[in-house]
């Protein structure tokens, strides 16, 4: 079964559920079906986005969670990607694209993936499919329709974080919801 590339958006999105993505992407990894691919920079990314005393538990169980599915595939730090993902970076100046990304396009490449759940459109901009792009023209929303605040982008909301029921494959026995507030 065709792996999908998964990037901090997506685990946004799904944590999230003022996200306008919310929905697409509890759907998108409840399907659990197809084997997720991501790696350690996207975690990172991930774990910044999160790391507020109030969400830094909430990032800690997604991962831990992560870890122990069969079909997804964490790719641990390597200097070899690293080093390719930097060339990229070094490649592209006129591509607003992070070094996260870089790396994670170089993955997607060596892996012949070509769908990435994200709405980020630098993944499109590097020839892939990104599965959750934003209605209309422009990317990201505008602020003024983001309760919370925004990181990279992606709306975070700052009071209520939960990983909804209909996603199994990453819920804890009797554990829903994390409310910081």
């Amino acid at each position: 079964m065709t792996e999908r590339f998964a990037d901090s958006f997506v685990f946004l999105a799904m944590l999230n559920p003022q996200d306008r993505k919310h929905r697409a992407a509890v759907e998108a990894l409840s399907g659990a079906a197809r084997p997720l691919v991501t790696t350690a920079w996207v975690l990172t990314e991930l774990a910044d986005g999160l790391c507020s005393s109030k969400t830094r538990s909430l990032f800690l169980s997604l991962e831990d969670r992560l870890r122990k599915q069969r079909l997804v595939t964490i790719l641990p730090p390597d200097e070899r990607l690293y080093h390719l993902g930097l060339a990229l970076y070094r490649d592209r100046p006129d591509k607003d694209w992070s070094l996260t990304d870089c790396i994670s396009f170089v993955v997607m490449r060596e892996r012949g993936l070509t769908e990435a759940l994200t709405g980020d459109h630098h993944f499109e901009q590097a020839g892939f499919t990104a599965l959750l792009k934003w209605p209309g023209p422009t990317y990201p929303p505008p602020k003024a329709a983001v309760a919370g605040t925004v990181a990279q982008g992606l709306p975070i909301a700052p009071d209520r974080y939960v990983i909804p029921p209909g996603v199994s494959s990453l819920r804890g026995k009797g554990d829903q919801t994390h409310d910081p507030g």
